[in-house]
């Protein structure tokens, strides 16, 4: 029995070395990734304010180049550097005065944008290379970007440091699982795990009700599992009502606030110099309302949505909501009758607002947008199509992150606070359902939200 059990131990043991090595080098790449989406989303952006007119370089908008990243030196900071095919640098960016002169790439590279560390003063900066081409479409040079990875490194070494200071409790642990595993064969522990993955499927208050002697391995691993429950839901519900408690403590003053503002705006004199400062402090105490509204509804929407007594159908929504809250716009409705399901109906309704919202805001005025309803075997599904601007594949991987505002939004001049589509993943996902995004043709964009039917008959 101790035989099988140090090999087990050894094996576990190995097995989580390998898991870790790989997380990191994992994480590293990943990080490294959207580092290289955060460049590449930089240098599109630095693409719009200059031209290449024949051998010189044109700026049309001047205070991109003046900011704060471009001037300071940081762990955030940007490196900026456009130079000719001969390597001549023709805009440099200011922060570059106080940092060591980053190489420049000579002769033509086959990809049009490419990607490479380079370790400059001992410090490792990601250096990102974007082609230039000149009005005549001939290779110019190079917009070249960097940026520090001080930060994607700080990340790796507190995974690292954790898993140090982890370890022996890991190890632990292990030793515990393997001598169970060379007494009592493998069973037990697939009950427990099938046990443990029903209750973290389902919600934390249940706990592994499985029969075993306090005392002996698989009853210590059953009670450790549910003081772990016992943890993590006293952190999840101390956040949740940090997060509600703070945003009622904000609303009253940010009403009051909102309030006096309106009253000083109608007493005050069109013509009164302090009234354009005052605006402007009307408009962002609307808007701070707004985004503490929306993480309000965040912080109840999961208790709420899965309540299971509320029913609701969403053509009623439509017709009685969504209908009236649009009608000035142009939208086409195929909503189906009797589409019944469990969930909160004034959230559902803020879902199918935002969704609709997004789409006539990343559409043209006269483009068209299609709101359908119907049920399809068990599942009742909502979809939101428009033939505006689309959205990337890269975009499609953070639209529901929160505060995340995509590249369009700059295009079009929309105004939100990137917390419209995180509202909408949290709604559904806490009604038990999944929500698509797809692309639409000849352009634009599909939201489809699939959620279980219930039967009414």
């Amino acid at each position: 029995m101790h035989g099988n059990a140090g090999w087990t131990i050894a094996v576990m043991v190995g097995l989580y070395l390998l898991f870790n090595i790989f997380s990191i080098l994992i994480l590293d790449h990943q990080l490294e990734i959207r580092l290289d989406k955060q460049i590449k989303h930089e240098i599109d952006h630095f693409l719009s304010t200059f031209h290449v007119q024949h051998d010189s370089v044109v700026i049309t908008h001047i205070r991109e180049f003046q900011e704060p990243d471009l001037i300071t030196v940081s762990e955030s900071a940007f490196y900026l550097q456009i130079y000719d095919k001969k390597g001549r640098v023709l805009v440099q960016s200011q922060n570059l005065q106080h940092f060591s002169p980053i190489p420049i790439r000579s002769g033509p590279q086959e990809e049009e944008v490419r990607f490479e560390n380079l370790m400059l003063d001992g410090e490792v900066l990601r250096v990102g290379y974007q082609k230039l081409y000149n009005s005549d479409h001939e290779f110019f040079g190079y917009l070249q970007l960097a940026t520090p990875k001080a930060g994607a490194k700080a990340i790796s070494k507190k995974l690292i440091l954790f898993n140090v200071l982890t370890f022996p409790f890991t190890l632990l642990l292990i030793i515990a699982i393997s001598v169970f595993l060379a007494k009592k064969s493998y069973q037990p522990i697939n009950k427990i795990i099938d046990l443990a993955n029903k209750i973290s499927a389902t919600n934390l208050s249940e706990r592994l009700a499985y029969e075993a002697d306090p005392n002996d391995e698989l009853g210590r691993l059953r009670d450790t599992l549910n003081q772990l429950f016992d943890r993590l839901e006293r952190q999840i519900k101390q956040i949740s009502d940090f997060t509600d408690n703070a945003s009622h403590q904000l609303m009253s003053p940010l009403t009051v606030l909102n309030t006096e503002l309106e009253l000083i705006l109608k007493q005050s004199d069109k013509n009164d110099k302090q009234r354009p400062v005052l605006e402007v402090m009307h408009e962002q105490t609307q808007r701070m309302i707004h985004i503490v509204k929306t993480l309000l509804v965040m912080a109840r929407v999961q208790h709420s949505c899965e309540d299971q007594r509320r029913v609701f159908n969403i053509a009623t929504v439509i017709n009685e909501d969504i209908r009236k809250l649009f009608r000035d716009h142009r939208i086409t409705y195929e909503i189906e009758k009797n589409l019944h399901v469990r969930g909160n109906r004034d959230y559902f309704s803020l879902v199918v607002q935002n969704l609709i919202d997004n789409a006539i805001k990343y559409s043209d005025s006269h483009a068209p947008v299609l709101v359908r309803a119907y049920k399809d075997h068990s599942m009742v599904h909502l979809e939101v199509e428009d033939f505006g601007v689309g959205i990337s594949d890269e975009e499609k991987t953070m639209i529901f992150e929160r505060f995340y505002r995509g590249r369009a939004s700059d295009q079009y001049e929309a105004r939100g606070f990137g917390l419209g589509l995180s509202l909408v993943y949290s709604v559904v996902t806490a009604m038990g359902g999944k929500i698509d995004v797809l692309d639409n043709h000849p352009r634009g964009t599909r939201f489809i939200i699939s959620l279980k039917a219930l039967d009414l008959s």
